[in-house]
């Protein structure tokens, strides 16, 4: 039980430090100074190492663990809604990945050359405004929950639900006896 704690802490740590990473990219993306954006982009690099550092111990756990018997060569990236924070943050993902588009289609288009669609986009100021106010937001939404998307479709986040399961059933077979 003491070790499921611990290991449902660095799940935790794991789940901030990407927030705190994200985070970073969308203050880069609304400050002008160029000693901000640098410290933002440390502590992207800084939280996203840290997020993956902390499911190290988690994924050592997973492989010990006699009663786990996950497929490693399975491709999990391609899993989505598989449980209900994956569900959430794959909701998200899609959502921020479609604003990503829509507010930036229009540098798409013109780096794909094609002109001739880009008189049927909004090219108003207002539609300008609405971009640099949603854009880091979305920006922010999609890489937060890309990297939600692989720890909670993953084999780490499934183990840590597995094995809580386990510790359930358990005692409640302890309990009627």
């Amino acid at each position: 039980m003491k070790k499921m704690k611990s290991i449902k802490k660095w799940l935790f740590f794991s789940v901030i430090s990407f927030f705190l990473s994200s985070l970073a990219i969308f203050i880069a993306l609304n400050i002008q100074e160029d000693t901000l954006t640098v410290i933002s982009g440390v502590v992207f690099w800084l939280g996203f190492i840290a997020g993956l550092v902390f499911l190290i111990p988690i994924q050592k756990q997973r492989k010990r663990d006699p009663k786990y018997k996950g497929d490693d060569k399975r491709l999990l990236f391609l899993r989505f809604f598989r449980n209900k924070p994956a569900i959430i943050f794959d909701i998200l993902l899609i959502i921020g990945a479609f604003l990503l588009i829509l507010f930036h289609a229009d540098m798409i288009l013109l780096k794909l050359k094609a002109f001739a669609i880009l008189e049927y986009l909004p090219s108003n100021a207002a539609f300008i405004s609405v971009r640099d106010i949603l854009s880091p937001i979305a920006f922010f939404a999609f890489l937060y929950s890309l990297e939600m998307h692989f720890l909670f479709n993953g084999k780490n986040y499934e183990y840590v639900c597995m094995h809580t399961t386990w510790q359930y059933n358990l005692s409640l077979n302890q309990e009627k006896k």
